[in-house]
C-alpha cells in the first residue's frame, strides 16, 4: 500500500506585520507529518477567514522521488482600513449604510467581506425599490492604511403602478370611478403597491399559490407573465397569470382509529363534509377541534394525521382523519415562572384545574383566561412538560409581569360630566401588608404590590362636577372566596337649579360560589346637602334644601360568565340588587329601591379566529318605592335616563318627569341597549388576543316614568299632565382601551322623542379606568 508523502516543511512567503507562529498555529498541516490535500485546502480557508491576509497563493514541491513533500505558501498581508467611504448615496444615509456593513475602519482590507458587503448594500437598496442599483468598491492607499470607498449608482426608485391578473375566473377584479378594487388577491399579496421588491413579489407568487390551495384549488399554477418599467424606469406594471385548475372537493370523509369518542360525535363538529370544498383552513380547524375534544377528556397528547385519497373521480379527495389517542393525562404539578411581584397564590386562585384533575384543555384555557382578566401579565403563556411518568403531566405557566401601579396627573371629559382635572393614585395589584423595606423601596414598583387587592385613590376637580374617592377590595380575604370592599366617595354637581353634594361610606362582604356566581351585602351612610337652590326651581327641589341623611343596607346576587370584563366576546350578566333605606336603620328617609341589569354578548361571526363581530343586548330595570312615614321619594334618589350608558342621543339626565320644564326624576326606569361591534385593532395579551379598538352601532330605548303605565311606544298624556313616550335612537362610534385608558365617541340621532327633549348628537367620553 503506497504512503502519503511526509511534509519535509512548510515555507510562508510574503510576510511582513504577520508573526510565522500565528499562521503555523492556525493551520493542520504540520512538518514532519503526512500531507493531505484536503487538510491543505481546510488551512489556505482558515486563513482567509483570519483575515489576516488579502491574497493567498501556494505550491507543493516533491522532495526524494516523491516521498516527501515541501508546501510554500505565498500570502499578501491584509492592510488596516483607515476610512470607508460612500460615494453617489442619495436615499440611504451613510449612518445606516455604515450599520448595513460588517467592515468597518480598523478592519483588515479582505476581500469575502467587501463581496460580502456589497450585497448587503444591494439588498437595502432593492427593499426599498432601487430596482437598478449598482455598486462597486475601490481601495486606495491612505496614511495610516488603505481607504474603501463604496461607489453607488443608486437609479431611480420603482414603485408599482399596476397589479394584473390573467387566467383567474374565481376571484375576477372589478374596477370602478371610484376606487380600484382590492379583491381577495390582491389581499393575498404584500406587493400591491408602494414600492417594487423582487424578493417580496417572488413570496407573493407563493403566497397566492397558498391562498388557492388552502380554497381547494389543489393544482393551480401561477408564474409572473411580464413585468413592464415605464420611459422613466420609475414605474412598472406587473402580470401575473393563473392556471387554476378546478376547485377539488371531498369525497369519502371519515376518522379512524378512535376509540374512546364515537365517530358521529366528532363527524357532527366537523366543518368538512362530503362534498365541500377540500379547503386547508378547515382542515386544520378540524383538527384543532378533534384535539380540543379529546383534550377535555385528558388525552392532551391526542395526534391527528390527514389520510388522503385521489379517485377515479376528477377534482375530488377522498380524506380520513387517522386519529392517535394515546392515553390520559392528569396534572401533576402546576409552575410558574416569571412572577418576581405577584405572589404565587394571588395566580393559583384563578386556575379552576388542580394537581390531580384530568388535563381538560377548556379548564387551562379558562384559567389563562382568568388570570389574563388581572390585567397583572403583559406575557402570559404556558407549555405542558412531560414528569417521565406515565400520564402524568406539568402546565408551566411563563409570565412576564407589568406596570400595574399608576399615579395620574392629568384630565378627561365626558358629555355626562364635562371636562374634569385628575389626580389618582391606583394600584390593582396591591398588598397592604408588603411594606418596603427601606425609603428607596417607595420607587423599585414593588413595595404595596403583589397580593391581589385593589386600592384606588382619587380627585378629581371639574368646572361642572368635582369628585373625590378611595376604593379598597380584598378578592380573597382569607384566603377563601370571599370578598371585601371599602369605599369613602364624594362628589359636587352644580345643576341648572341646585347644587348637589353628596358624601358616603360603606363596605360589604361578598361570596362567590362556582366561579361565576357572587351573593353579597354590606351597609353604607351618605350624606346629602342640596344648596344655591334658585326661585325658580320646581317645588320638589326647593323643599328638599338643606342636609339630609340615608342609612342604607345593600344586598345583591350576580352572575358574571364573560370571558372578560371590557370588550366582552360571549357570556352574560345578571345582577339583582336590592337597596334598603331608613327604616330601622333611620335617616331622613325611609325607601326601597330594586335594579334588575340583564347583559348578554353574542359572537355573530369570525373575521378570524380571535376577531369576532359581537351583539351586545343590555336590558335594567329599577324601581323605588316609599315606605314608613315617607310619602314622597327625594328627586335626587330617583331616576334619569339620558347621556352615556343610558340613552344616547339625548342629553344627560334630560328624560324624566319635568316640572316647570326642569326633570326631577321618575320612579321606575326601563332601559334597552343594543350594541354592534367589530373589532379593527388587536394586541396580543397571554394565548388570546384583547381589542384596542373596536367600531361600534347602536340602538337605544327607554325612559323614566312614575308608573308603568307610562311605558308607552305611542306618545300619551299622563294623570301628571305631561307627555311621554318611549325615547328611541341609533348612531355609530368608537371604543377604545389604551392600557387603563377608556374612550368612547358616539355620534346618536334620536328617533322617538317629544319637541321639548334636550338633544345631543355627539358624545364623548375620556378617562381613566383602573
Amino acid at each position: 500500500e503506497e504512503k502519503e508523502p511526509v511534509i519535509d516543511s512548510i515555507e510562508i512567503i510574503g510576510l511582513n506585520d504577520v508573526n510565522l507562529q500565528t499562521v503555523l498555529n492556525k493551520i493542520q498541516s504540520k512538518k514532519d507529518g503526512y500531507f493531505s490535500a484536503t487538510i491543505l485546502e481546510d488551512d489556505i480557508r482558515r486563513l482567509y477567514e483570519s483575515n489576516l491576509f488579502l491574497k493567498i497563493d501556494w505550491k507543493i514541491e516533491k522532495i526524494e522521488e516523491g516521498k516527501k513533500v515541501k508546501i510554500i505558501i505565498t500570502v499578501e498581508e491584509s492592510a488596516p482600513i483607515q476610512e470607508v467611504k460612500f460615494s453617489g448615496a442619495r436615499s440611504l444615509g451613510e449612518f445606516v449604510l455604515k450599520e448595513t456593513i460588517k467592515m468597518k475602519a480598523e478592519d483588515s482590507l479582505n476581500n469575502s467581506l467587501i463581496k460580502s458587503d456589497i450585497k448587503e448594500i444591494i439588498e437595502r437598496y432593492l427593499a426599498k425599490g432601487y430596482y437598478f442599483v449598482d455598486v462597486t468598491h475601490q481601495v486606495e492607499d491612505g496614511p495610516k492604511g488603505k481607504i474603501l470607498s463604496y461607489i453607488i449608482r443608486e437609479g431611480p426608485q420603482v414603485k408599482i403602478k399596476d397589479v394584473i391578473f390573467s387566467g383567474n375566473r374565481a376571484f375576477p377584479l372589478y374596477r370602478t370611478w371610484l376606487f380600484w378594487s382590492t379583491s381577495f388577491l390582491h389581499k393575498a399579496m404584500v406587493q400591491t403597491s408602494g414600492h417594487y421588491n423582487e424578493r417580496e413579489l417572488m413570496l407573493d407568487i407563493e403566497r397566492l399559490k397558498k391562498f388557492y390551495r388552502d380554497k381547494g384549488w389543489l393544482d393551480v399554477n401561477l408564474f409572473v407573465e411580464d413585468i413592464t418599467f415605464n420611459d422613466k424606469k420609475n414605474k412598472v406594471t406587473i402580470t401575473i397569470h393563473i392556471d387554476e385548475g378546478e376547485q377539488y372537493k371531498v369525497g369519502n370523509f371519515n376518522v379512524s382509529d378512535n376509540k374512546v369518542i364515537r365517530t358521529e360525535d366528532i363527524l357532527s363538529k366537523m366543518k368538512l363534509k362530503e362534498d365541500t370544498v377540500y379547503a386547508t383552513e378547515s382542515i386544520l380547524k378540524d383538527i384543532n377541534t378533534i384535539k380540543t375534544l379529546y383534550g377535555k377528556l385528558g388525552y392532551i397528547d391526542c395526534n391527528v394525521e390527514i389520510k388522503t385519497h385521489f379517485p377515479a373521480k376528477p377534482a375530488t379527495v377522498d380524506l380520513t382523519y387517522q386519529i392517535i389517542e394515546s392515553q390520559p393525562s392528569y396534572l401533576e404539578k402546576i409552575k410558574i415562572a416569571g412572577n418576581d411581584k405577584t405572589k404565587d397564590k394571588v395566580i393559583r386562585r384563578e386556575m379552576i384545574i388542580y394537581p390531580g384533575d384530568l388535563m381538560d384543555y377548556g379548564l387551562i384555557n379558562t384559567s389563562l383566561e382568568r388570570i389574563a382578566r388581572t390585567q397583572y401579565f403583559k406575557g402570559l403563556d404556558y407549555e405542558i412538560e412531560d414528569t417521565g411518568k406515565p400520564g402524568r403531566k406539568n402546565i408551566v405557566l411563563k409570565l412576564s409581569e407589568t406596570t400595574t401601579g399608576m399615579m395620574n396627573f392629568g384630565g378627561g371629559y365626558s358629555s355626562n360630566y364635562g371636562f374634569s382635572g385628575i389626580i389618582e393614585y391606583s394600584q390593582m395589584n396591591f398588598d397592604l401588608a408588603n411594606l418596603p423595606k427601606s425609603f428607596g423601596g417607595f420607587f423599585t414598583g414593588k413595595s404595596f404590590a403583589g397580593g391581589g387587592q385593589t386600592l384606588k385613590i382619587s380627585w378629581q376637580p371639574g368646572i361642572q362636577a368635582s369628585r373625590y374617592g378611595i376604593f379598597f377590595t380584598e378578592p380573597y380575604v382569607f384566603d377563601k372566596p370571599f370578598s371585601f370592599e371599602m369605599n369613602i366617595s364624594g362628589f359636587e354637581r352644580s345643576w341648572a337649579s341646585y347644587t348637589e353634594e353628596r358624601d358616603s361610606v360603606g363596605f360589604s362582604i361578598s361570596r362567590r360560589f362556582w366561579n361565576t356566581c357572587r351573593i353579597g351585602m354590606g351597609p353604607q351612610k351618605e350624606q346629602i346637602e342640596i344648596s344655591d337652590v334658585k326661585s325658580t326651581a320646581p317645588q320638589t327641589i326647593q323643599e328638599l334644601s338643606g342636609d339630609k341623611t340615608l342609612q342604607t343596607v345593600m344586598g345583591f346576587i350576580e352572575q358574571d360568565t364573560r370571558d372578560r370584563w371590557y370588550f366582552p366576546r360571549k357570556g352574560y350578566r345578571i345582577r339583582l340588587s336590592e337597596e334598603y333605606t331608613g327604616g330601622v336603620l333611620g335617616g331622613d328617609f325611609d325607601f326601597t329601591k330594586t335594579f334588575l341589569t340583564v347583559e348578554n354578548f353574542n359572537p355573530l361571526l369570525d373575521i378570524s379566529d380571535d376577531k369576532k363581530i359581537v351583539l351586545g343586548l343590555t336590558t335594567t330595570i329599577a324601581q323605588i318605592e316609599t315606605m314608613g312615614d315617607t310619602e314622597k321619594v327625594p328627586f335626587f334618589e330617583r331616576f334619569y335616563a339620558g347621556g352615556f350608558r343610558s340613552i344616547r342621543g339625548f342629553r344627560f339626565r334630560s328624560i324624566s318627569p319635568k316640572e316647570n320644564g326642569v326633570s326631577v326624576g321618575g320612579k321606575i326606569l326601563s332601559l334597552f341597549n343594543s350594541e354592534l361591534t367589530c373589532p379593527l385593532y388587536t394586541e396580543d395579551i397571554g394565548p388570546t388576543k384583547m381589542e384596542i379598538v373596536r367600531l361600534a352601532v347602536f340602538y337605544d330605548a327607554g325612559n323614566a316614568v312614575n308608573g308603568w303605565d307610562e311605558l308607552k311606544w305611542d306618545k300619551s298624556r299622563t294623570f301628571t299632565g305631561y307627555d311621554t313616550i318611549i325615547r328611541t335612537s341609533f348612531g355609530y362610534g368608537l371604543r377604545f382601551q389604551i392600557g387603563p385608558i377608556p374612550l368612547s365617541w358616539d355620534i346618536a340621532y334620536p328617533i322617538k322623542k317629544l319637541p321639548d327633549d334636550d338633544i345631543q348628537r355627539v358624545q364623548m367620553n375620556f378617562g381613566f379606568g383602573f
